[in-house]
């Protein structure tokens, strides 16, 4: 009999296989205590730092349309409005960890914040450091925050459910916010309507890339664990399509054979991602989602992502 699995937030368990995730490729367990699902064995960070080099993954991932790249832009705007209701110096020192191609430090510039960012890959690091003329340290999250003084704001957008130790590392980031400052996470909402309904098919269900996978409950056992205390949660699109061209994906995946362990997932529609059929689609997508979600009811289906904000405990 193998070993019981205790759970990596909150040191609950045994954990239990994931039923809501029955089925993948990825052996995926919940815990009973916290609620959150996760990835099982995790594989360590030098394994994982292969999958986000350039031509695999950012290139794709960060080089966005036109209209993707406004709404981005929107979204943050509330965020950071959110943000700006918390007492803080008038130009606060912002800190964005794994800020990718830098559409968080470019809202936060124009609002003449203080912006420096961290980004695992060099190239994607090098690029966003040069297009929006701000500094970018290159590294994985915790070890690049090592030397590094205290912000007003970090924030982590998407980062949380990419990482092996999620508690070391939202214990690192509380370590340098000031005593007033806040953190703000954006995590796939995996009690949103559409990843019940899609389970193993999700699209935000794609290991080893994403290893942990949160609800409201879970993200507040995270903060609690990690010195942290929930300021507020809400639920928005973020980053996902409308919810019928989410179940599309969904049925598309389906239809697609699944990475296994030790493939890279970006390789297996890696074909496809480099093909006109790509580009075409994404046209379409681009068009799609640019109607009113106010439209495409019912409004919580769009809901996909969760925003939280954190203080220090």
């Amino acid at each position: 009999m193998s070993d019981p699995i205790t759970c990596p937030i909150c040191a609950g368990g045994p954990a239990e296989p994931s039923v809501q995730f029955r089925g993948a490729s990825w052996p995926t367990f919940r815990c009973p205590k916290c609620t959150v699902e996760f990835v099982w064995p995790l594989p360590n960070e030098g394994d994982l730092k292969a999958l986000y080099d350039w031509g695999i993954y950012a290139s794709r991932q960060y080089l966005t349309l036109a209209s993707t790249d406004r709404r981005r832009a929107r979204m943050w705007d509330g965020i950071l409005d959110e943000v700006a209701q918390h007492p803080a110096p008038p130009h606060r020192r912002v800190l964005e960890v794994g800020c990718g191609y830098g559409y968080f430090m470019e809202a936060a510039l124009r609002r003449e914040w203080a912006v420096e960012g961290i980004e695992l890959d060099p190239q994607t690091a090098r690029r966003a450091a040069k297009r929006l003329g701000v500094v970018v340290h290159e590294g994985d999250g915790r070890t690049a925050l090592g030397p590094l003084g205290r912000y007003d704001l970090v924030t982590a957008s998407h980062w949380l459910e990419h990482v092996p130790d999620p508690k070391a590392a939202l214990s690192e980031v509380a370590h340098h916010v000031t005593p007033d400052g806040l953190v703000v996470a954006r995590v796939p909402d995996s009690g949103s309507p559409v990843a019940l309904s899609s389970g193993p098919r999700w699209t935000w269900f794609c290991p080893p890339v994403h290893l942990f996978y949160y609800s409201e409950r879970s993200i507040g056992a995270l903060a609690s664990s990690a010195g942290l205390r929930v300021v507020s949660v809400r639920r928005h699109r973020g980053d996902a399509h409308l919810w019928p061209l989410e179940c599309a994906v969904a049925i598309g995946k389906h239809l697609l054979p699944t990475p296994r362990r030790g493939e890279r997932p970006q390789g297996w529609t890696e074909g496809v991602a480099r093909s006109r059929l790509k580009a075409a689609v994404a046209r379409v997508t681009e068009a799609l989602d640019t109607i009113p979600e106010s439209l495409v009811p019912p409004a919580g289906w769009n809901a996909s992502e969760l925003v939280v904000l954190f203080a220090p405990a």
